[in-house]
């Protein structure tokens, strides 16, 4: 039995459909949630050209929609983790891609790749742009490097963007990228790209916006979901509603750990999302209103908009959505008043640099089997793949009984039946370009963000804080996480654990009071 999610939201001469579409303020868009044919008895060549011929038939099918970009996602060619593989096998598995600068095009050009031929000739022989991921080989001065790499396919064939990765996670044998990449589209929207985990980090996920006449992203993506505040749909949905970007994410399907695509619109709503605990492949296509202006939490975004109703295909088995969970031990927790209805709390770090306050109602008792809610606040370094990040986040989120230790893990036997009548978190955080980078989560038990809340972001007059609210707009039931998540980049790479007063600790609260206590006794007993 299987369940899949599907929300649905009631130089070159331009077709008749697309001269309306420009006209009337949008284009229509693609996104492949793909699951890439299995490596095993296939050569690497044979691999790359079996998913390349399933991307041709997907785009054969956007065709015929009239779509005028289709994008793929961060693997779906080479399938995962081929970076981890021994150099000869990482070196079968890659493609030498041509400098966007000399206007190359693989469809009049014999000398490169037949998988580049492939696509090329599908870009130019359906009018449209095509984005993919694959893993380059550069060759300069007698070295070899390998990245990560996507490449966007203009409606003529010609390669106008070559995007390496710039934050690698898990991938010991590919070189970083360092340049960000951009490009204008000839349906008048100007387009930022980067590839996964590239979203959690300043460079290149924050420098890019602050382009003024960028106003959409695209994001392939081969991602690691961890509940309650990191699944892929909830940091896709957080970061358009914070930069206010139209995003085009796609997905690899691998799961119950990867996958998870969607349109996200800049104004708050959700075109469509899909995730599924089988494997299988999606093709979304949606029409998506050009943005004039980014409307960025920080300019207090307060668009709220009702959820669209899911459209389920297959047998409903939600139990199958196992998605990994974070490790909560070293968040404060705080337990709902499950008696008042009401819990009205400010939870701080050690220092109180970090405060949230919570008011959270409920509309009446929840049953007795249902999860229980905390309220959590975090301010230090977690792990994130093979490296670490600064983290800051504070939010309700779900456990499945009262110990803690369960604490954003999903009940995989039932939903739960608690309504929420109002949810606010207010906080003042501090403010830096350079160094954070808050977002909204939402995440519901069928692991799909929500868009029914408002989140604000206000600069303080000497704009070194900022104040930061997020507020539900209508009651809420079937809650898994509904919080703020913030990055401070300042500390990524540093060892796990909790920060105060500017030190790095990785013992748990209780053993950070007790070692308290003991050092104060000392301190007396020697005096």
């Amino acid at each position: 039995m299987f369940l899949i999610f599907v929300l649905i939201l009631g130089g070159n001469l331009l077709w008749p459909s697309e001269s309306i579409m420009f006209s009337q303020g949008k284009y229509r868009a693609a996104v492949v949630e793909f699951d890439a044919l299995p490596e095993p008895f296939l050569f690497p060549h044979e691999v790359m050209l079996n998913n390349a011929e399933q991307y041709l038939k997907l785009i054969e099918r956007a065709s015929e929609k009239r779509v005028d970009i289709i994008v793929f996602p961060e693997d779906g060619l080479t399938t995962l983790d081929v970076a981890k593989k021994t150099p000869q096998k990482l070196a079968n598995y890659s493609i030498e891609v041509p400098d966007p600068a000399i206007y190359p095009n693989p469809r009049i050009n014999e000398s490169y790749n037949k998988v580049l031929r492939m696509l090329s000739f599908a870009a130019h022989e359906h009018h449209m742009y095509i984005v993919i991921n694959l893993i380059e080989k550069f060759k300069d001065i007698g070295f070899t490097f390998y990245y990560n790499t996507d490449v966007v396919f203009d409606r003529n064939g010609v390669i106008v963007v070559r995007y390496r990765k710039i934050n690698l996670v898990n991938d010991p044998k590919l070189h970083p990228g360092k340049e960000l990449a951009k490009f204008r589209t000839d349906f008048g929207v100007t387009f930022g790209i980067f590839t996964c985990n590239d979203i959690l980090y300043r460079r290149p996920a924050v420098d890019i916006v602050q382009d003024k006449n960028l106003t959409d992203i695209i994001l392939p993506s081969a991602w690691y979901s961890e509940t309650p505040f990191i699944q892929s749909l909830s940091i896709q949905a957080g970061y358009a509603r914070a930069t206010g970007v139209n995003l085009l994410a796609a997905g690899l399907n691998y799961p119950p750990m990867y996958g998870g695509s969607g349109i996200y619109l800049h104004d708050g709503r959700i075109a469509e999302l899909y995730i599924s605990p089988s494997k299988s492949s999606k093709l979304i296509i949606q029409d998506v209103p050009k943005s004039r202006v980014k409307l960025s939490a920080i300019k207090c975004n307060n668009n709220s908009h009702p959820t669209p109703r899911f459209r389920l295909g297959g047998h409903l088995n939600e139990g199958m959505l196992n998605t990994p969970h974070e490790d909560m031990s070293l968040h404060t927790l705080h337990p709902l008043n499950f008696h008042d209805l009401e819990t009205k709390v400010k939870l701080c770090n050690y220092n109180g640099e970090y405060c949230c306050r919570f008011r959270v109602v409920l509309q009446e008792r929840p049953a007795f089997h249902d999860p229980k809610y905390m309220l959590a606040l975090f301010y230090g370094v977690r792990t994130f793949g093979d490296t670490t990040i600064g983290v800051r986040s504070c939010g309700l989120i779900a456990c499945l009984n009262k110990d803690k230790s369960t604490c954003g893990m999903r009940n995989h036997t039932s939903r739960s039946e608690t309504i929420f009548k109002q949810i606010s978190i207010r906080g003042n955080f501090d403010h830096g370009y350079n160094d954070n980078f808050d977002m909204p989560i939402t995440l519901t038990y069928e692991q799909l963000p929500l868009t029914e809340y408002t989140y604000c972001e206000t600069l303080t007059d000497d704009k070194k804080a900022v104040l930061a609210e997020m507020r539900s707009t209508q009651p809420l039931t079937n809650l898994m996480s509904f919080g703020i998540f913030g990055r401070m980049y300042v500390y990524d790479g540093r060892n796990p654990g909790i920060i105060t007063n500017g030190v790095h600790s990785t013992l748990s609260n209780n053993v950070l009071v007790v070692c308290t206590l003991i050092m104060i006794l000392l301190v007396r007993k020697n005096v």
